[in-house]
């Protein structure tokens, strides 16, 4: 059973904030949404448990699980960093 991205927009939003581009922006939170924040926190210096190992070490269900407890935090921290950048 898939997940229907349109249900949470919040995930097209972190791909966006994280610059996914085209057909990447599909609200799946794959590895190349986990490997686009994991070079974000390492950029920024941000400590993070579930991103220092590797995608396959939490799997796509578990990366769900994650994001769906912490994505508020990383769209806040994204926005901030673009505030700063810009």
């Amino acid at each position: 059973m898939q997940d229907n991205p349109m249900a949470e927009p919040w995930k097209k939003d972190l791909q966006i904030l994280l610059r996914l581009d085209g057909e990447e922006i599909d609200g799946v939170m794959g590895s190349k949404t986990f490997i686009s924040l994991q070079q974000f926190a390492i950029k920024h210096d941000i400590a993070d448990v579930v991103l220092r190992g590797e995608y396959n070490d939490v799997g796509y269900w578990g990366f769900q699980q994650y994001l769906i407890k912490y994505h508020q935090y990383w769209i806040r921290e994204l926005k901030n960093r673009q505030i700063i950048e810009d």
